[in-house]
């Protein structure tokens, strides 16, 4: 098609919220722990 992304792609920031956060809806308790690390 000749289309080429406009920027390169990059992975997703490694840090304890993007990783754990998807289960914060299962363990709440979880929350203080990973704010700010």
């Amino acid at each position: 098609s000749g289309m080429y992304p406009m920027k390169q792609p990059k992975h997703p920031p490694n840090t304890a919220k993007y990783l754990f956060g998807k289960h914060l809806n299962q363990c709440e308790e979880w929350e203080d722990f990973l704010h700010g690390w």
